[in-house]
């Protein structure tokens, strides 16, 4: 029995296939349709020649330059095969989306394309398909972008109206009143807080859900980390009559580098749920090196951390439950002890993107054992300056001449108390324009700068006040004071100018840090610490200079030099933590020299490095180069 004829194999392939062959003539033009055409064009039109010029009229206008490019590729010899996607219209009249597929068959002795042969299919289906994931998908975007502002704006309404209860309650509660009149007050602010810790989980939660949560990269001391991270909850500890101890291994380095305010909130998280759910007994906390470092390499540590109490347990078969989102173990513990859910379930995501994990072991009636592990980034601890947390008495604010950019009149009465306990003096401007022309009128030490100001936003007026200092080289230190917390917000701020953010409810504490990071941004030289004068080299002339690497720098000795030279080389390596860890390093000498552009150009690299826009780096570089080589602004 002989095998079916190839023609007709061929010919009911191509018809299972839905698909229309064509030949085309290059020399006359000419271009044969088969009769399958008539699926695509119309009965009428096929299985007949036509001229190149009729086909490319009937295809829609917009798609007519590209099907000539995808051809001209082929015939060229650019491509083996030519393919395009366009709309041609049908017989009816409407436009049909079809795929183009063909291929040269004949060329003459130099080359030149003679003739190509192919086939269309009708792919409307597949393109209205394709259409509508689009469409699907710009809605869920707009949705999402909905949502996100929608969380924005309810965020900023929150915290504008709870700077003034929290901060206003404090107040009070420095002023004579009997026992009665104190209990109420503490009730206010135990329930303000808990409605910030409320917001500010469910904001955590909604950025890490989106993926728009940020980390630092800085270095911090550990031991003195640890213990500004269990000193408050040690204090409603005692109140409980609970113990608490604080347990750091001899051998963890002193010095780590990572996201010390991240690391705090699971440890914040873990204590005040030991301190909620422990009744009698004590709580500890131990922070020790994994002993097995093999999985994260020479420069990486993988720390361990442990929060345990003698509380109430948590029975076994929901130990697995508690890190998923508003979940606890019971719901009488919701209506016992209240709380969301929400906390260790940040916790776990959290400890994740730190390339760790987190473990709890219980029994019920007798405590629990919470254990984090996190991967940190180890580093020299005589490598360079030293960075810790500041305190009071580092950088006192007695006597500062403040102006204070605030609209709202609740939140000025709370700023001009706050800082007037801090011993400044206070002159407020209610809009942006104000803020503008009293700055120009008078001296000030520091901007407290509302974000969201009328007439001119906090953003243009430091804009404007940053573009008129290029003048005199003068620097106003600004902080950012803003109830908007989302994510970016921090880096926008930065961005544009100011010196410092801080974000509302704001406290005493959070303000006082904020304040003297952006002083020492702009410090003069008769004020600043001779330890940080100590690795810059002094010119003939007397004036502060850096010394820079040359172009092929023979190895640097002295550590400014060290410290551009790596930085150089983690921008070329797109070495995010690198480029994060020399500018952290380089601030207190560029500091030291006054060099205000160098350090505002500092702040733009580390926004650029956190967003791996590596590209704006490479171009950024060389103008913070030049800029930290100028002499000594203040001389």
């Amino acid at each position: 029995m002989n095998g079916p004829d190839l023609d007709e194999l061929q010919r009911f392939a191509v018809e299972a296939a839905g698909l229309a062959p064509w030949e085309w003539d290059i020399t006359t033009q000419r271009v044969y349709l088969s009769p399958q055409w008539r699926n695509l064009i119309g009965e009428q039109d096929a299985g007949r020649d036509w001229l190149m010029d009729e086909l490319l009229a009937r295809i829609h206008p917009d798609d007519v330059e590209g099907v000539k490019i995808r051809m001209e590729e082929v015939l060229l010899g650019f491509k083996s095969r030519y393919m395009a996607e366009f709309r041609i219209r049908s017989g009816r009249g409407d436009w049909l989306w079809t795929e183009g597929l063909g291929v040269v068959t004949q060329r003459d002795a130099d080359g030149t394309a003679l003739r190509m042969v192919g086939t269309n299919s009708d792919i409307s289906t597949r393109r209205r398909a394709q259409e509508a994931l689009v469409t699907a998908r710009q809605a869920a975007e707009d949705s999402n972008r909905a949502k996100g502002d929608l969380l924005a704006n309810v965020s900023h309404e929150l915290r504008t109206p709870l700077n003034a209860i929290i901060g206003l309650n404090k107040l009070l509660l420095q002023s004579p009143m009997n026992d009665e009149q104190k209990n109420f007050l503490h009730l206010i602010d135990s329930s303000a807080v808990s409605l910030l810790m409320l917001l500010n989980d469910v904001l955590d939660f909604s950025k890490i859900e989106a993926g728009k949560l940020l980390f630092e990269n800085v270095r911090f001391d550990v031991r003195r980390w640890a213990q500004e991270a269990v000193a408050p909850h040690a204090v409603a500890a005692e109140k409980k009559g609970l113990q608490v101890k604080l347990n750091i291994a001899d051998e963890l380095p002193r010095t780590l580098v990572g996201d010390p305010g991240r690391l705090r909130q699971i440890v914040s998280n873990l204590m005040a749920n030991a301190v909620k759910f422990t009744q009698r007994g004590g709580i500890s906390v131990s922070l020790r090196p994994s002993p097995d470092q093999d999985d994260v390499g020479t420069e990486k540590l993988r720390l361990l951390m442990e929060v345990r109490d003698s509380g109430i347990g948590i029975p076994k078969e929901k130990q697995s439950a508690i890190f998923e989102a508003f979940t606890q173990a019971d719901a009488s513990t919701t209506r016992q002890y209240g709380g969301t859910g929400l906390g260790l379930a940040i916790c776990a995501k959290l400890v994740a993107l730190m390339g760790g994990g987190i473990s709890v072991a219980s029994e019920p009636g007798k405590g629990s054992a919470f254990r984090v592990s996190v991967v940190l980034s180890q580093v020299d601890d005589n490598d360079g300056p030293h960075t810790v947390p500041m305190t009071a008495e580092d950088m006192p604010l007695t006597g500062l001449k403040i102006l204070l950019a605030e609209d709202n009149a609740v939140n000025e009465l709370l700023m001009r108390r706050m800082l007037g306990q801090m011993g400044c003096d206070v002159d407020v401007a209610h809009d942006g324009e104000e803020a503008l022309q009293m700055w120009r009128q008078g001296h000030y030490d520091l901007a407290l700068m509302d974000v969201q100001m009328p007439k001119l936003s906090g953003f243009d007026a430091t804009a404007h006040i940053r573009k008129m200092e290029q003048r005199t080289g003068a620097h106003l230190p600004i902080v950012a004071l803003t109830a908007h917390a989302m994510v970016g917000d921090r880096e926008k701020c930065l961005a544009a100018g100011m010196d410092a953010y801080v974000s509302k409810p704001v406290s005493a504490e959070m303000l006082t840090q904020a304040m003297r990071d952006a002083l020492r941004t702009a410090a003069a030289t008769s004020e600043r610490p001779q330890e940080m004068l100590a690795d810059v080299d002094m010119s003939a002339s007397g004036k502060f200079t850096l010394p820079l690497p040359s172009a092929a720098p023979a190895a640097p000795t002295s550590p400014a030099a060290r410290l551009l030279a790596r930085l150089q080389t983690a921008v070329a390596a797109h070495d995010g933590d690198g480029i994060l860890v020399s500018l952290l390093e380089l601030r207190p000498l560029l500091q030291a020299q006054g060099l205000d552009t160098a350090l505002t150009l500092a702040g733009s690299l580390e926004y650029a490095a956190r967003q791996e826009r590596w590209a704006l780096l490479e171009r950024a570089l060389p103008l913070f180069m030049k800029e930290a080589e100028r002499p000594n602004s203040s001389s």
